[in-house]
């Protein structure tokens, strides 16, 4: 009995099911394992590369099971602000910034 091929996804028909932008589509399958890539990622100087993703439903379904997962504190990675930052709140807040001499 001949496997039945799974069902590929192009990033804009994806876009439209999930109410996502393509932009947002391609940032979520760029890197993930199992998606074809089509096409060559080198431009010439003047044409930018084009790229094509073939992404398989099972793929699809993976990153969409990711997705709805609830994030947990230790995945959250934050920056602690610069101490520019902090001093430019702070003028901010004490109304420093506004009067200047």
């Amino acid at each position: 009995m001949p496997a039945v091929a799974e069902k590929h996804y192009r990033v804009k028909e994806l876009a439209a099911l999930w109410a996502l932008s393509k932009s947002t589509i391609s940032r979520l399958f760029r890197d993930e394992e199992g998606v074809k890539r089509i096409g060559h990622g080198r431009g010439s100087r003047r044409k930018r590369p084009y790229i094509t993703l073939s992404i398989p439903e099972s793929v699809a379904a993976r990153v969409a099971a990711k997705l709805s997962q609830p994030v947990k504190a230790s995945d959250l990675h934050f920056r602690a602000p610069s101490k520019r930052a902090w001093s430019c709140r702070r003028s901010a807040l004490d109304g420093s910034a506004l009067h200047r001499p």
